[in-house]
């Protein structure tokens, strides 16, 4: 399920990286704002940089090297979290790159906009106007919320995370072991299943602004467009028996239990 990510997040990039010039046969004309051609470029490279994340979470969990791992995920959290706003909010990123121009510009950006207190106030209002009774925003706090709390202690070396990482256990009833040049553990499960459900409905939501704000019509991405969305519809019949089986909210492998 984490490859089927990578791949819809390889494909979503391949399918309109090449649209996104100014003569683009698929941007509607009666969009003004002058970012807008900009913005999709840095989808575009948003997109690379978070397919490579999974990419590295996949070849980490492979190696046994599970903080690692959650590291790298906890920094995909956040870079999908700007590139879900920029891709939303002209606003935000225009203040957003205003972080090239200094380190007191890139503060001040970081106080106002990205850090997370901020950042979820502009995503809250995201989700909530997509509609639906504020579903999409209480789907994807489920996982991002406590992920990126949890992680937090992992990504900035939490006395507990740091100590613990190095022992673990391959199933729940085994004796700690040391982790030293990677072992498979008991909580690199719920790793996995982080990543998978939220790269997952990264790319959901992501389809749902590219066509209802940007109005991309997939028609005009020919073959591939329609297997991207043969590729994305049969992801979305397998999600409901994910949900059911995985166990994505538990707080198993926090270093404060």
């Amino acid at each position: 399920m984490l490859d089927f990510n990578i791949y819809l997040h390889l494909e979503l990039f391949l399918l309109f990286s090449e649209y996104i010039d100014d003569d683009s046969p698929i941007l509607k004309p009666d969009i003004k704002d002058e970012d807008h051609h900009d913005r999709l470029r840095f989808f575009g490279l948003s997109l690379c940089n978070l397919t490579n994340s999974l990419i590295a979470i996949r070849t980490l969990l492979e190696g046994g090297l599970d903080l690692q791992a959650k590291q790298v995920f906890r920094s995909y959290i956040e870079y999908s979290d700007i590139s879900i706003a920029s891709l939303e909010s002209a606003s935000f990123y225009l203040n957003y790159i205003r972080m090239a121009e200094g380190e007191k510009e890139a503060n001040e950006v970081w106080w106002k906009y990205t850090r997370p207190a901020a950042i979820e106030k502009i995503l809250k209002k995201i989700f909530l106007n997509f509609g639906n009774d504020g579903l999409f925003w209480e789907m994807i706090q489920s996982i991002r919320k406590p992920s990126y709390e949890l992680y937090s202690d992992y990504t900035h070396g939490h006395f507990l995370a740091n100590t613990l990482s190095a022992f673990s256990r391959s199933n729940e009833s085994d004796l700690f072991r040391p982790t030293i040049t990677g072992s498979i553990t008991y909580g690199m499960t719920d790793t996995l299943d982080r990543s998978i459900a939220y790269s997952h409905l990264f790319v959901k939501h992501a389809m749902i602004i590219l066509v209802k704000d940007h109005h991309l019509p997939f028609e005009k991405f020919g073959e591939n467009g329609k297997n991207f969305v043969v590729f994305y519809k049969m992801m979305e019949v397998i999600w409901p028996i994910m949900i059911e089986k995985l166990n994505m909210f538990g707080e198993n492998d926090s270093p404060n239990n």
